[in-house]
């Protein structure tokens, strides 16, 4: 009697790991599916603009910074999915590599939100000061693109420095949420 309830709770935990991976994996193809569809749909609203010189106005510049933010972060998804996923052992093997991926995690999670900031600051430069000719030019427009990724660049620089031990406590998890969402 005491075997035979062994057995089957054995049974029942070995079904539900197998539940288990098998979701996960269920889990991280979708993610690689819909990461595909984002960088398929980003290049096909950002090449246009950059291949066609009449597309190329201020307006439309920050729009493809905005894709171009967009399918930075699919292709990092994509690649920590995958890692993860498919290659584990990596994470272990080079601790380091923990202190990178979170640094660019946080770094493309937070351009995204910075690169539609941007668009938001300049649209409303652009309706506060009309008369300002140099808010509608493409130079200006590359300068804002250029101190977006700079500032987000350094931003997150300190994942750097902290340790695993801060990194697996709460109130990183709501310090790294804030950097991201905060901006919005």
């Amino acid at each position: 009697m005491f075997d035979e309830k062994i057995i089957i709770l054995h049974l029942i935990f070995a079904s539900k790991i197998f539940i288990m991976d098998d979701t996960i994996y269920i889990l991280t193809i979708s993610q690689i599916t819909i990461c595909t569809l984002i960088i398929i749909s980003s290049c096909v609203y950002m090449l246009p603009i950059l291949s066609i010189q009449r597309f190329r106005s201020p307006t439309n510049l920050l729009t493809a910074n905005v894709s171009l933010t967009i399918f930075t972060w699919a292709v990092y998804w994509i690649i920590k999915s995958v890692i993860a996923e498919f290659f584990h052992a990596i994470y272990t093997a080079a601790p380091k590599l923990c202190n990178f991926q979170v640094y660019i995690q946080t770094t493309l999670l937070c351009q995204v939100a910075y690169s539609l900031c941007v668009v938001s600051v300049h649209r409303l430069c652009i309706i506060i000061y009309p008369q300002k000719l140099l808010l509608k030019t493409k130079k200006w427009v590359l300068i804002c693109i250029g101190i977006q990724w700079t500032f987000d660049t350094i931003a997150a620089l300190p994942m750097f420095s902290m340790s695993a031990q801060v990194k697996k406590q709460e109130y990183f998890r709501i310090i790294v949420f804030l950097s991201s969402v905060g901006v919005q």
